[in-house]
């Protein structure tokens, strides 16, 4: 295959590679697709133990750095250089046309300086505020020194390489269209930023959901998702059938944990992670897909569920997802169960799928965002 433009995407994850979270799977998918228009793309992401770093995954070569310090050690080691000797010499070896963030970081201003002849793109997946990091840390049991001191870093040294990063970036933009106006005021940014949607695969055979009632829940299990609240609304509709899909993501005792005490519920299925021809036919089968985080941008997991013609329960509403294509909960069981009823009753959850079904297949279906990508990448390059 003959490659005519060299894309680098600056991740803190890669799918697969040691993690299993949306931003790395987002990376992969948009990997894959730009391969298939003859794109040579590379993932350049924290390397993590016991793996290479230079590996080849899907088409992607994935180039990892050693473990992003965090805090006081990102600044000494950015300060001795440390930290431009190691990404200095994995950006020798890529050397691509297009680095494109997927979500800002330190390492997207220390990319951007060391590439200057490259263009840079920087698109907001998930942007936090000093409150939900407060909020979040607060029900992952951090203590008040420890929220202070990530906050603060976050709000006075973090956000100094962001707002460079962005300074030099050649485009901007946001994978959600509600977070425009608030990355603008959170980086008090000059210049609107563009909508450039995340893609999701649409099945285009015809979709045979189950006779029997059945939810999905498709996210990891830490703090922040709340999946206790899934499998209690188990108990509360014995004659549905729940999928857990996932695991905890950071803490394997947690998971444990979650397990032994929700597994002897009956209509409680917890398979963990699974293939992706096993996630599809999960989906397909799924009438409504729940989520219970505290926060959400828009997650490719409302994308996935939506292109199988799955209604939307949740608490979050990005985009309007909820409100549009189901039912907008509060933060309770009672608020859930309430959601859950109505989607059920008259088979309300067909029509709310067949709305978010058309519209991901409108805005987010896969070629058409490769598409965008593609285009934004050489409008970039011819300017």
């Amino acid at each position: 295959m003959k490659y005519n433009l060299k894309v680098c995407f600056i991740v803190n994850e890669a799918f697969g590679w040691g993690v299993f979270g949306g931003f790395g799977y987002l990376s992969r998918l948009l990997a894959e697709g730009l391969h298939e228009k003859s794109v040579h793309t590379y993932i350049l992401t924290p390397r993590r133990a016991g793996q290479r770093e230079v590996e080849i995954v899907d088409e992607a070569y994935i180039y990892g750095y050693r473990d992003p310090p965090r805090l006081i050690p990102f600044l000494k080691s950015y300060c001795q250089g440390d930290v431009h000797n190691e990404v200095g010499r994995l950006l020798k070896k890529i050397d691509a046309d297009v680095y494109h963030s997927q979500e800002p970081s330190e390492y997207s201003y220390v990319v951007s300086k060391m590439s200057p002849h490259s263009k840079h793109v920087i698109t907001f997946q998930d942007p936090w505020s000093i409150n939900e990091i407060y909020k979040i840390g607060r029900l992952e049991g951090a203590n008040f020194i420890r929220l202070s001191f990530s906050s603060m870093y976050h709000k006075y040294i973090r956000q100094i390489f962001v707002k460079r990063a962005l300074n030099r970036a050649n485009g901007i933009f946001c994978q959600a269209k509600y977070i425009i106006p608030m990355v603008v005021k959170m980086y008090k940014l000059q210049r609107l930023p563009g909508f450039l949607p995340n893609p999701v695969k649409i099945p285009r055979r015809i979709l045979k959901k189950s006779d029997e009632p059945t939810v999905v829940f498709l996210a990891r299990w830490d703090y922040v998702k709340i999946p206790e609240m899934f499998f209690n609304l188990a108990r509360l509709f014995p004659k549905v059938r729940f999928i857990a899909l996932g695991r905890c993501h950071v803490d394997p005792l947690r998971d444990a944990k979650l397990r032994r005490k929700y597994s002897k519920i009956p209509n409680l299925e917890m398979p963990g992670f699974v293939s992706e021809e096993e996630k599809t036919k999960i989906l397909e089968e799924a009438w409504i897909l729940v989520n219970t985080s505290i926060h959400e941008c828009l997650p490719i997991s409302f994308l996935e569920g939506a292109a199988h013609k799955c209604a939307i329960l949740s608490h979050e509403d990005p985009d309007g997802f909820a409100t549009k294509f189901g039912f907008k909960a509060e933060l309770s069981l009672k608020s859930y169960s309430k959601g859950l009823t109505y989607l059920l009753d008259n088979e309300r959850w067909k029509s709310f799928g067949e709305k978010a079904y058309e519209y991901v297949n409108e805005v987010h279906e896969f070629n058409k965002v490769i598409d965008l990508h593609l285009l934004m990448y050489r409008k970039l390059l011819s300017n």
